[in-house]
């Protein structure tokens, strides 16, 4: 895998921002800039902006298996395409952006164009185009590959001027008539949303601009960027004031072709970090855009102790440490077990009751294995505590597919690790070896890397974790006496770990371990361009 830059350590404190900001940020700053309708020129690399890498024969051909790049697109979407000025070649992000990708790829450009979002994703799918921009929703990852997001844009609903509603929580009206794109995003968000008014599908966005034209709609629901454009097309139509949601648009490609997805990445934040992005979306006039800070998909929760909920882009959900009913940092709906609704992986990095005690309960109850050292899972196995098919194996250095999408990693942790486990047969508590304790790296969908610690010392071979797999986020012991105090944990994260953010974790629960998150903040002092996030339980944290 072709390893992404390493930041410079440096830390922002409140509030939480995302964590790849980096891939965005060509949507805040002015870019390189080409004559209208020509394509983005390539812009040089700096210091802080590394030069884009070759790819491969074996990226070029995953990419471009016909020897040319069919870019897929539809019209009317600054994001898609739209008609160049006085007659000049079409642009858009997607436009643009994949005629970059052509040029990188040394391949000519093809545009295929299809008459709405839908049958572009059906067209990957097919294999008969072979990239395109669009919104990466879960729905969309079970069908393409996404890169991180490049682009995020704000959902609103365009409606005729005489129209009484002011804000977008207005429309949910008993015989409101909204339109949306047949098959878009939209369309099912808003079917789940929508009680009383009527959603009506639209084949394409110049039928919607006649429907609102003709009064057939009292609203149109979509991106920013297209309303904008549509706007221009029905006189004295407006938008709504707020948001109903968040697009996050991104470099999308059919499935099968995994091996070239690292470089595909690369590829993505070079053109943020390097203005393209802004440069096409400005050409484009694509406006609705928001702040990088708006996320780009991945949601974590602290549940207390080293317990955590992650959401990832592709909307799995993975659990750490369960250690929930008893923990009294948990918030009180996450004591009830049914509260998470389902879990696709369930990691567990050792043998202690406040990170193993709810495992069993969770896997029995969502049907989900237990990702833990394979000698806990065989001595769990060896108790009857669940089904083998539940307790599967591995150990350090092992990396498996937890999920979809989904690579975990066991890597080392210093601690220690034992199962206390009741005998009803005795009501007698007995010891039973708990193998040796891990930490996990953990890869999302779109290559987002967590590297949750697990209880552990600070330990020379946390740089080469760091250097080997360059972490978005750290999740680290803090608390002191079984593991890191928060002096230990800070010269852990900025000599040795070095992720792009971090969370202090497994302090506040126990007396014994009395590190706090500010002790740990004033021990790391200033680190430009590192994150220190220090969430409630409960509280959400979007990247």
């Amino acid at each position: 895998m072709t390893h992404r830059q390493r930041p410079r350590p440096f830390v922002f404190f409140w509030p939480v921002r995302a964590a790849h900001a980096a891939l965005l940020a060509g949507l805040l700053a002015l870019g390189a800039c080409t004559a209208p309708g020509g394509p983005p020129a390539a812009a040089a690399a700096t210091s802080s902006q590394p030069a884009l890498t070759a790819p491969s024969p074996e990226v070029r051909a995953a990419l471009a298996p016909t020897g040319t790049l069919r870019i897929a697109v539809y019209p009317g979407s600054p994001t898609s395409m739209v008609p160049g000025a006085n007659g000049q070649p079409p642009m858009g992000v997607t436009v643009e952006i994949g005629q970059a990708l052509a040029r990188a790829l040394g391949v000519p450009a093809q545009l295929h164009e299809r008459p709405r979002v839908a049958e572009v994703v059906a067209a990957l799918q097919r294999g008969e185009a072979d990239i395109t921009i669009t919104n990466a929703t879960p729905d969309r990852f079970a069908l393409l590959n996404f890169t991180p997001p490049l682009v995020a844009l704000e959902l609103g609903v365009l409606v005729p001027g005489p129209s009484r509603w002011q804000g977008v929580d207005d429309i949910d009206q008993p015989g409101a008539r909204i339109g949306v794109s047949q098959g878009s995003s939209s369309e099912r968000a808003l079917r789940a949303r929508l009680k009383q008014a009527q959603l009506l599908t639209l084949p394409t966005l110049a039928d919607a601009a006649a429907a609102m034209r003709e009064g057939r709609l009292d609203g149109f629901a979509t991106n920013k960027g297209i309303l904008n454009e549509l706007a221009e097309q029905v006189p004295a139509s407006r938008l709504l004031s707020g948001r109903w949601g968040l697009e996050h648009l991104a470099l999308g490609t059919g499935k099968g072709r995994e091996v070239a997805m690292p470089w595909l990445r690369h590829f993505a934040a070079h053109m943020a970090a390097t203005g393209q992005v802004q440069a096409a979306a400005e050409r484009a006039r694509l406006r609705g855009t928001v702040p990088a800070e708006a996320g780009n998909g991945v949601e974590v929760v602290w549940l207390g102790q080293s317990a955590f909920k992650i959401t990832t882009p592709g909307g799995k959900v993975i659990v750490t440490d369960p250690w929930l009913r008893a923990n009294p940092l948990t918030p009180p709906d996450y004591k009830k077990l049914e509260t998470f609704g389902k879990i696709d992986v369930l990691l567990v990095t050792h043998g202690h009751a406040d990170h193993f005690a709810d495992a069993p309960a969770l896997a029995q109850l969502y049907d989900t294995p237990i990702r833990a050292p394979g000698d806990l899972n065989q001595t769990a196995t060896t108790l009857g505590l669940l089904p083998a098919r539940l307790l599967p194996r591995m150990n350090k250095g092992g990396t498996v597919t937890a999920a979809p999408g989904i690579q975990i990693t066991a890597v080392r942790a210093e601690h220690s690790s034992i199962l206390v486990w009741h005998n009803p047969a005795s009501d007698k508590d007995e010891t039973h070896p708990g193998g040796e304790p891990i930490g996990w790296i953990i890869t999302l969908e779109n290559g987002f890397r967590i590297y949750h610690a697990g209880d552990t010392a600070v330990f020379a071979d946390m740089a080469w974790i760091g250097q080997r797999y360059q972490p978005d986020l750290a999740l680290v012991p803090i608390g002191g006496h079984f593991t890191m105090d928060p002096t230990d944990a800070a010269y852990a994260v900025k000599e040795l770990i070095r992720p792009k953010a971090v969370m202090p974790m497994h302090y506040g629960a126990n007396p014994l371990a009395k590190g706090t998150a500010q002790q740990f903040i004033d021990a790391l002092g200033p680190q430009p361009g590192m994150r220190v996030i220090v969430p409630k339980p409960g509280q959400v944290v979007s990247f």
